[in-house]
Parts: C-alpha cells; sequence; structure tokens
C-alpha cells in the first residue's frame, strides 16, 4: 500500500532547485514558458511552510519567476500567490518520491480545470534522463495510476 511523505521526510527532501521534467499542467504545456525550473526552500518547520519559485523563459528570451509561499496541511499544501488567492487558493501535494530523493511527482488541485494537473520534478544536479524509466517501473510507489502515468507530456532534457 502506498503511503503519502511525512512532513518530515517532506522537510528533509524538498529543499533545492528541480527541473520540470514531465507534466500535464496547460501553463507548461503551451510552449509559452520555456526552460521551467523550480525553488523549494523552508520558511518554517511546524507547521512546515515553503517558499516556492517557479522560474522559466518566455518565447521572447525573457526571463519570470511565479513566487508563493505554500503551508502544509492534513490535505497537502496550500498555497498563497497573492489577494486572489484567498477565494480559491492552490493546493497541491507530493505524491511520490524517489528513494534517493531525486524525483518528486507534485499533484495540483484546482476548480479551474486549467490550474489541475501533475508534474514531475527531479532534481537539478541530479541525471532528469532515468526519472521517465523510474516512475515507469514502479508508478504506484509515486502515487500515481497507469492512467496518470499516460496523460504525463515529457520534456526535452
Amino acid at each position: 500500500m502506498y503511503a503519502l511523505p511525512t512532513p518530515t521526510l517532506l522537510a528533509s527532501v524538498m529543499p533545492g532547485r528541480w527541473k520540470v521534467r514531465a507534466s500535464n499542467l496547460v501553463h507548461w504545456l503551451s510552449g509559452e514558458r520555456l526552460d521551467v525550473g523550480v525553488t523549494i526552500e523552508p520558511v518554517s518547520t511546524d507547521p512546515l511552510v515553503v517558499s516556492v519559485e517557479e522560474n522559466y523563459r518566455t518565447t521572447d528570451g525573457k526571463r519570470r519567476s511565479v513566487f508563493r509561499l505554500s503551508r502544509l496541511t492534513d490535505d497537502g499544501f496550500v498555497g498563497r500567490r497573492g489577494a486572489f488567492s484567498r477565494l480559491s487558493p492552490p493546493r497541491w501535494s507530493v505524491k511520490g518520491l524517489s528513494a534517493d530523493g531525486a524525483i518528486m511527482v507534485i499533484v495540483h488541485e484546482s476548480r479551474r480545470a486549467a490550474e489541475a494537473g501533475m508534474e514531475v520534478l527531479v532534481r537539478s544536479d541530479s541525471d532528469s534522463e532515468g526519472a521517465r524509466a523510474a516512475i515507469a517501473q514502479d508508478w504506484e510507489s509515486y502515487g500515481l495510476t497507469v492512467e496518470d502515468f499516460a496523460k504525463l507530456s515529457w520534456f526535452a532534457v
């Protein structure tokens, strides 16, 4: 049976720089955001609060970043990204981690279909080419179904 990562494990594994290796999120698949990276840093551990910076390059070559704070609750992380997020805050959870902490699967929930989906993050300093094979061989341990895996689009390394 699959068990979600504990807050203690998340606090120790999540910090650092990550590459988005696969996703089914519209904003990553549209082709308007390129060279996508994510930096996660702890803000506090009790409760676990992390700072998340998503950075990317636009089609005209400009670098952009989106910042948010996310707090761990019983149902996953609840994000805060400006005044409007109070009405429908972004919610996400870590569904799976590789044993070495180099691969992380995140599921985003939203009332708006364009903001719901999954992404596979691979630590920036690790070999990201093996991520697809690792998840394909053991998708259940990453909290995915075979249908979830099939919905992912994999980005070139």
